[in-house]
């Protein structure tokens, strides 16, 4: 698929954030697995950056989000229901994000080239002599 791993690095900069509850963390880290692996199936290096950039920005928002402890501790307000706030708005920010790097790849496919295909078979077996 056009852009497909840019669009896991987005899904992976969700998954991420709600395990980091940081933003910068969350960039940080999913660029440094991510850009080299992109720059390798020869991504523009405007779709690997800013999917990466825009990836990281999802971890204000999805729990447990450090800012939104600081701001329910500064104001008093209820962490719980920041929290609950902001689940909807991370992840249709996320979707919205992948969606966004799809339609801009099917119309500039040298943005994000496929990879290489596999059968889904292939990647449902386990098996215990690979190694990675």
């Amino acid at each position: 698929m056009p852009g497909g791993l840019a669009m896991a690095t987005v899904g992976g900069c969700a998954g991420f954030a709600a395990v980091s509850g940081s933003s910068l963390a969350t960039a940080v880290t999913m660029g440094t697995i991510s850009l080299p692996e992109m720059r390798r199936h020869k991504y523009a290096d405007s779709m690997a950056c800013g999917c990466v950039a825009a990836g990281g920005s999802i971890g204000i928002l999805i729990p447990p989000s450090i800012p939104f402890i600081i701001y329910a501790s500064l104001t008093e307000e209820s962490i719980g229901k920041l929290f609950i706030a902001g689940i909807i708005p991370g992840l249709m920010e996320a979707f919205l994000y992948i969606l966004t790097i799809y339609v801009m790849c099917k119309i500039k496919p040298e943005l994000g080239p496929p990879g290489p295909s596999s059968p889904f078979r292939d990647s449902t077996q386990w098996n215990p002599h690979h190694t990675f």
